[in-house]
């Protein structure tokens, strides 16, 4: 059912080529009326024309009985008959309405039906760029006129949804290209369209219902998108930015910190994007991997960022810029090929600062253990500290696994570590101790070398070979004292020795092929740990004797 009226008419069949020429300035207009119209209802405006068109938009030859055709679309719920008719209106603005039935007006009236609106209301549609999806809504008739549509039974209406890339209007529905994506049953008031990939369109949504064997596709009411306002669908992300990624670190010495500036080409292809400022401790080609950073989102027009780094900051990072568009798709996969990532960039905040522990010191405690000391550094947390010995003084060009020995990782707060010295060791040893810390980065580490103030002064000596044996002299017996004088040459090799004297009444190496002094439970200890000044070469003690002795004693 077309719901619309066809009027047609003729020119006149005239040879005359003056009359050609009126005709091709001429019009007429096309008046409908539920009573038979005359002129004097044209010239007082009691009827109004609703098609006004050219006699003769052609060339001269076609003026003579050119045929003529004007659709009026019925409004909903006409129900009557109606006359239609034809006025002429002169180049000069005359119009002549003479009307005369069976010629420039219907000799009958012409009987129109047509339904009423039978349509939702207030069609809707949101894209939504994070899930591809747009959600379309709409008010159903039977919501705002309850009963007017059967709902329920064989007779009930259906709701279609379709979707076009091209505004629908009551003409235009015929001809234009669309899609039927939905088919729901009565009551629905929503339907969700799944947007394909890789679309970027303004589309339009109309919503239908079929009653009967009857669809209105008349659009009378707000059943399909405003012309002015489709839905933008995109979920196509930009592209990499042109002309690369650049960054440079600037230090701020008084506050221990400094600033990285990023610099990118806008994108020329985007309306309004929204670029996305990435950081990492190591290269990178996707934006979503754990170790990235998203540190700044900045709008379009100014193509740089500058970032502050963390106080303390040691080490390399690497920077990237993606864009998103106004809609919020947004790719991020960089590439393999570095062409949106700055890096590695040094960023030092410590240049004015030291990476380093301080106050490193070291003390031989006897036993063969050396306690190494120090203060963690400053700026740094959850770091450990790599404890080195070595036998001359390391710098910063020393080579560490030539000349140095790791002796101990060490976490952060202990702040001192008991090294093991070997055995039947003499030595001059210098200890260092170094920080292994993030500094504020997500994965990479740092470890300053440079041992500006992380080592011990002078070198420390450790001592664990034994004493070469005591050279002692023939003990002299003084009776009348009752005294043993014991005398033996100081060492000069050893520096703050000491001596024990121990004596045996027995067969001391009868039994004790070692002479260990620990083996025979019969020695008894005399003096203990004596030590002499070392300005001293002989060393002399007495040990005094009881009364009414005759022995003979080791």
């Amino acid at each position: 059912m077309s719901e619309s009226t066809v009027v047609s008419w003729e020119n006149i069949l005239t040879q005359n080529g003056t009359l050609w020429q009126l005709l091709q300035n001429t019009r007429y207009l096309v008046y409908r009326h539920d009573i038979e119209m005359n002129e004097s209802m044209i010239e007082n405006d009691v009827v109004e024309y609703f098609a006004n068109v050219s006699a003769c938009p052609g060339s001269l030859s076609t003026c003579s009985g050119k045929l003529h055709q004007v659709e009026y679309p019925l409004p909903p719920g006409v129900n009557g008959s109606y006359f239609y008719g034809i006025a002429t209106q002169l180049d000069s603005g005359e119009i002549l309405a003479f009307l005369e039935l069976g010629s420039a007006q219907t000799g009958m009236p012409t009987m129109e039906f047509t339904n009423d609106i039978t349509a939702p209301f207030n069609v809707n549609a949101t894209f939504d760029p994070g899930t591809s999806r747009t959600q379309i809504q709409w008010i159903n008739l039977n919501e705002l006129q309850p009963g007017t549509l059967t709902e329920t039974g064989p007779f009930q209406y259906n709701i279609r949804i379709y979707r076009h890339l091209d505004a629908a209007n009551r003409s235009s529905w015929p001809a234009i290209p669309k899609e039927l994506i939905g088919q729901l049953g009565a009551g629905n008031n929503s339907f969700t369209y799944i947007v394909p990939p890789f679309t970027d369109v303004r589309a339009y949504y109309s919503i239908t219902y079929v009653y009967g064997f009857y669809e209105d596709v008349r659009f009378l009411g707000s059943n399909t998108l405003d012309p002015d306002w489709p839905v933008a669908e995109d979920n196509v992300a930009p592209g990499l930015v042109q002309g690369g990624v650049t960054a440079s670190f600037l230090e701020e010495p008084e506050g221990g910190t400094g600033n990285t500036t990023v610099f990118w080409n806008d994108l020329l292809t985007e309306l309004n994007p929204v670029y996305s400022i990435w950081r990492s401790g190591s290269s990178f080609n996707n934006t979503t991997l754990p170790d990235v950073q998203l540190i700044a989102t900045v709008p379009a027009g100014i193509g740089f960022y500058r970032y502050q780094v963390e106080r303390g900051m040691l080490g390399y990072s690497y920077y990237a810029v993606t864009a998103a568009d106004a809609r919020g798709n947004h790719n991020p996969f960089i590439g393999d090929e570095e062409l949106v990532l700055a890096g590695p960039i040094m960023e030092d905040a410590f240049n004015h600062w030291i990476a380093e522990p301080t106050n490193v010191e070291a003390e031989y405690i006897s036993g063969g253990w050396t306690d190494v000391t120090w203060v963690d550094q400053i700026g740094a947390e959850g770091e450990s500290y790599h404890v080195w010995h070595s036998w001359t003084k390391l710098t910063a060009s020393s080579n560490l696994t030539l000349e140095a020995t790791l002796m101990a990782t060490v976490p952060d707060g202990v702040q001192h570590v008991l090294v093991p010295v070997p055995a039947d060791k003499d030595r001059l040893s210098y200890y260092c101790v170094t920080s292994v810390t993030r500094y504020n980065h997500l994965n990479a580490t740092f470890e300053n070398t440079g041992f500006d103030q992380n080592c011990i002064i002078t070198a420390l000596r450790e001592d664990t070979l034994a004493p070469a044996p005591v050279q002692l002299a023939q003990p002299m017996l003084q009776g009348s004292q009752r005294i043993v004088l014991l005398s033996w040459i100081n060492s000069q090799a050893e520096e703050y020795e000491s001596y024990s004297i121990y004596r045996h009444l027995g067969d001391p190496f009868g039994d004790n092929e070692g002479g260990n002094l620990s083996d025979d439970e019969n020695w008894e200890l005399l003096v203990d740990m004596y030590t002499p000044s070392e300005a001293d070469t002989t060393v002399m003690r007495e040990v005094y004797l009881p009364i009414d002795l005759d022995r003979e004693s080791w």
